[in-house]
Formats: C-alpha cells, structure tokens, sequence
C-alpha cells in the first residue's frame, strides 16, 4: 500500500513538471514582445531547439541511469533547461511579478523532477545552466545579426 502511493506520489510530480514546462515554453513561445522591451530580443524558437539538441547530444554522450531506473537518460534534465531558458525570456519581456511568476515555475517543475525521481539534483543543476547558457549564447548571435543590420 505504501509502494503504491509513493509510486502515485511520483506520477504526481511529474505531471505538474510536465505542465509546469508546457505553460513555460508555451507562454516563452506565445506571449507578445512588448515595444518598449529591449531590442536585443532572444528568438524562444531557436534557442529552445538548441537546447533540446544540446540535451539529447549530451544524454547520448552521459548514458546514465535515472533515479527511478526507468531508462539512461538523466543526465541532464531538458525540462530544467528548457524552463530555466523560457523563464530568463519570459522575464526579460515582462519584468517584475510576471518574471519573478516565471522564475516560480521553473524552480518548481525542476524540484518536480527530483521529487518524481526521474533526476538526480546534479542533473537538474546542470539543465539550468545549460538553459542559461543557451540564453546568452542566443543574445550574442542575435545582437552580432543586429550589428551587422545596423552597419548596412
């Protein structure tokens, strides 16, 4: 009986990690730019799709086994990843309590993903640097193309 609720338990957290991410990506994909935001605007599309190529190159390359053995791709977590990444953009269009709400979620879904055992912290950690470097390095491609439009 306390096997079966432990294992609901998990299946519990990784719903709400699954549609933690949903509504991140989503509203990173979705939400209109504001005017007056900052020109150096980040594409949501492109720098999601590297990170998911980035994570799936590296679970390949770091074949290991999740918490709950279900399979050997834990590291890293691509929802932590792609949520940290959706919340840095989130909140560079809508500064203040729809940033920080951002920042809320992504810090959620990947306790989730602890919590449902589907990845250790490390793997966590690692998705949410990736999800920021994946951020910066989209910054410095779409500043050096609005640089070079500039200088035309």
């Amino acid at each position: 009986m306390a096997k079966r609720r432990k294992k609901k338990e998990r299946e519990d957290w990784d719903r709400l990690a699954d549609a933690g991410r949903a509504i991140l990506v989503g509203a990173a994909s979705l939400l209109p730019q504001r005017a007056a935001a900052n020109r150096r605007r980040i594409s949501a599309g492109e720098c999601l799709l590297a990170i998911k190529l980035i994570t799936e190159m590296l679970k390949k390359a770091v074949p290991e086994r999740r918490p709950d053995r279900a399979d050997n791709k834990s590291f890293p977590s691509e929802h932590a990843a792609e949520c940290t990444a959706a919340a840095i953009i989130i909140e560079r269009e809508y500064p203040g309590k729809i940033g920080a709400l951002a920042y809320s979620l992504a810090v959620a879904v990947s306790l989730a993903r602890i919590e449902s055992k589907k990845h250790y912290p490390r793997d966590v950690i690692a998705g949410a640097i990736i999800g920021c470097a994946g951020v910066w390095l989209s910054l410095q491609i779409h500043g050096r193309k609005c640089e070079m439009l500039d200088s035309t």
